[in-house]
């Protein structure tokens, strides 16, 4: 899909599928992941807390219904509730697709940190300088991490915008999008964690069934405008395979929106509804709660995150015996192949065995 203007991001990246289920909890679940399934197919230990962290979410817009659809969620899931914090533009005003992301992000970043504070920075519109107020309101509240889950196609001007994160010391999180093999800002800023999307099937447990592989709509590539950062530059081969541009994403996570995740949304017509969503903009908060647990638990700081996550892989090339990430080898996003290593639909590959002190952050 192409824009007319880079200042009108798109988000959803591209229409999202969104399912209506029925409006009975039971019936809802059944129908798509749950905390329990994701948490345990990706080992992430239910008893660490992340206490004291900060959490903000970039949306656009006002979702007005956003504390309850959040409390019905914590309840389904037996999650203990928690107050949203909701910051910026509050004109009582909701766009639904919009609102259904910021139902997403939220209801999803608590699921895997649910002792974590959430913030919401709601933007005056989606144009990039409205946005990028909210994610300095948030890096000058001292939010530990920031998730964006919109972008745009790359554009001449965009560094221009980077300033906010070379000057943070906040993490920042941003999908790759939806759009298979495309490269989109923010995400494609050296200074951000980049999160594509994987596809796996899990059991009613959360055992993993069969191969974690690439999801056919993730974004992935080399950045047109951005020079590769160093420290993708020693790692491996991944300077020739991005011919020395930044490489998007990182790392990945679960995206596929069939079954998708599970989320309680209320529309502003107060019409409450089971729905099903997938997409890296949940890719997005679910690693931002990651990296929460990991910085409250002292496996990790907030120094040069992305860094961080190549140093965790080997450094200076992809560990054989991995122990932090599932390497990713089969599929791809439509332009890019998955494979052994480094790849452009998947990064370095999706977390594993969260916070076993020999394995992810650890």
């Amino acid at each position: 899909m192409n824009y007319n203007s880079p200042t009108f991001p798109l988000y959803p990246q591209s229409e999202p599928f969104v399912r209506n289920f029925l409006t009975h909890h039971q019936q809802a679940v059944q129908n798509c992941y749950n905390p329990r399934q994701i948490t345990n197919a990706y080992g992430i230990d239910t008893t660490l807390k992340a206490t004291g962290i900060r959490i903000a979410l970039i949306e656009a817009f006002y979702h007005p219904n956003l504390q309850n659809d959040l409390d019905v969620f914590s309840d389904t899931f037996s999650l203990a509730r928690t107050t949203v914090t909701v910051k910026g533009s509050l004109e009582q005003y909701s766009d639904p697709r919009w609102a259904i992301e910021t139902a997403t992000d939220v209801q999803w970043a608590h699921a895997l940190a649910p002792d974590a504070k959430l913030e919401v920075y709601c933007a005056a519109s989606t144009k990039y300088p409205d946005l990028f107020q909210a994610v300095a309101a948030a890096s000058s509240d001292g939010a530990d991490i920031i998730s964006m889950s919109f972008g745009s196609e790359e554009f001449t001007t965009q560094q221009s915008y980077e300033e906010i994160f070379k000057s943070s010391d906040s993490v920042f999180v941003c999908a790759s999008g939806d759009t298979g093999g495309q490269v989109f800002f923010p995400s494609s800023s050296p200074y951000v964690v980049s999160v594509g999307g994987t596809n796996l099937s899990i059991s009613a447990s959360g055992a993993r069934l069969g191969q974690e592989i690439a999801w056919e709509n993730s974004g992935g590539g080399p950045s047109m405008y951005n020079q590769i950062p160093a420290y993708q530059k020693i790692f491996g081969d991944l300077p020739s395979l991005s011919g020395n541009m930044r490489a998007t994403p990182d790392v990945s996570f679960f995206s596929v929106p069939r079954p998708g995740y599970a989320v309680y949304f209320t529309d502003k017509g107060n019409l409450s509804k089971w729905i099903c969503v997938g997409g890296t903009s949940v890719a997005a908060p679910c690693i931002a709660s990651i990296i929460a647990l990991s910085i409250a638990n002292g496996y990790s700081n907030k120094k040069s995150y992305p860094e961080f996550l190549y140093t965790l892989a080997g450094r200076t090339e992809y560990n054989k015996n991995q122990n932090s990430f599932h390497d990713i080898t089969e599929g791809n996003n439509t332009v890019y192949e998955a494979r052994v290593g480094y790849d452009l639909c998947t990064g370095l590959g999706t977390p594993k065995q969260i916070f076993n002190r020999n394995s992810a952050f650890g």
